[in-house]
């Protein structure tokens, strides 16, 4: 059986007496992991030093998004901590100060933080709060891609993909091996019209249909244009119509503009009702993308009070990726007051339509009880939510729920005795 917290940190805190720091870091590590709320015992071995305790403290206090966990993680980057540059990298982007994120998370990345190589080629990649440069961004983002991270596979393909890079191709394939939706439909509009490889109507339908599967937008889109002109498959426009509507409910402009010519030719009766509707998606995506902007820097300075009226009239549509933003905007107070309430609630409107990374923040709030009340199962249901819906994290997440559903299972253990 697995000795308490507390013992184990009583155990931990004498090995290093001992200055047994290599037995003591496991005990620390597991105490913390097991739930033991020793906080003022850590914070004890945190100002006496231990790096560990910094560590543990920093991502005890950042997980309940208390401001504390920079002062903990000003003392473990002192001390040269890898995770302690990103976690202070991460606030200075949310804050607007680029230049302070990029040098922590040029330090990050330098020790091997493959997160910290995604952040920097996004901000290169993107411009955001900086001049675009693309030759950092393609260093940055094959570091990432490299060490597995699927989602710069895909970014670092679209920017070779760009300048006509042959090679695009194979990045795309190894996050389409790991089943990710965007690299699965860009390889099949590559395949379609033949760009950077012969045309392929094979290889289009396989992996349209395998991105479709998972309500990919323009996947789905592509998957109507296959049956609408009966490219390598029996045209059949009753099935073209109904993977366009699909595509274009889920934000495809493409696939919406089909269904106005498709109205205008054939149902004319409906044409304004269905014109009506893609203007309206129109201006959706078109308040998203500013939003986006103003939030990032992207091409002007942050203005998170202008981004959060953006989001919001995009949310108000169904738009997942601005409802989510609201949530990190309520989450981390940015241009307002933090409102975990509110933060919970966006995130869980982008949650029901399968947004991997609020799901993620909605299992975070129920675990730790801040907007809705604290419930592990549920915490537990939403991470799983995350993790099969591809959050970029998902190995280390895996673990995580494992955790938490020792606990969960433990707590109904408890109430039974």
């Amino acid at each position: 059986m697995t000795a308490a917290p507390d013992i184990l940190y009583r155990q931990a805190a004498a090995l290093l007496e001992q200055s047994n720091t290599a037995q003591a870091l496991p005990l620390l590590q597991q105490a913390a992991e097991q739930g033991g709320q020793l906080l003022n015992e850590y914070a004890w071995l945190g100002e006496q030093g231990h790096l560990e305790a910094q560590l543990i403290l920093m991502r005890y206090h950042a997980q309940r998004n208390d401001p504390e966990s920079l002062y903990w993680a000003e003392l473990a980057a002192a001390r040269y901590a890898a995770p302690a540059y990103y976690h202070l990298a991460r606030h200075h982007q949310r804050q607007g100060d680029v230049a302070t994120a990029v040098e922590q998370y040029e330090k990050a990345a330098a020790l091997g933080v493959t997160a910290a190589c995604w952040q920097l080629g996004q901000i290169y990649f993107y411009g955001t709060g900086i001049s675009p440069d693309h030759a950092q961004a393609e260093q940055y983002l094959e570091q990432a891609a490299q060490a597995g991270h699927i989602a710069a596979q895909t970014l670092l393909a679209d920017l070779l993909a760009a300048q006509r890079r042959p090679e695009a191709l194979e990045w795309y394939r190894r996050a389409a091996d790991k089943e990710q939706a965007e690299a699965q439909a860009k390889l099949a509009q590559y395949a379609l019209t033949g760009e950077l490889s012969e045309r392929d109507p094979f290889q289009v339908a396989r992996y349209a249909k395998a991105a479709a599967e998972k309500n990919h937008p323009e996947a789905l889109k592509i998957m109507g244009d296959l049956y609408r002109y009966g490219l390598g498959i029996k045209a059949d426009n009753h099935v073209a119509h109904d993977y366009y509507h699909r595509a274009a409910a889920l934000g495809s402009a493409a696939a919406a503009q089909k269904l106005v010519s498709d109205a205008a030719l054939y149902h004319p009766q409906q044409y304004g009702q269905i014109k009506t509707a893609a203007l309206q998606q129109q201006q959706t995506e078109t308040a998203y993308r500013l939003a986006e902007a103003q939030a990032h820097a992207i091409g002007c300075h942050t203005d998170y009070n202008a981004a959060r009226k953006n989001y919001m009239e995009a949310a108000e549509f169904h738009h997942k990726n601005a409802a989510a933003a609201l949530g990190r905007i309520y989450h981390y107070g940015l241009g307002t007051a933090q409102d975990p309430g509110a933060a919970a609630h966006w995130y869980a409107i982008a949650a029901a339509q399968n947004h991997p990374s609020a799901q993620y923040h909605l299992a975070c709030f129920y675990y730790h009880g801040q907007g809705v009340g604290c419930h592990v199962p549920t915490a537990c249901y939403w991470l799983q939510a995350a993790i099969s819906n591809g959050h970029t994290s998902a190995e280390s997440l895996t673990s995580l729920l494992e955790q938490w559903r020792r606990e969960a299972h433990h707590a109904i253990g408890q109430k039974a005795v």
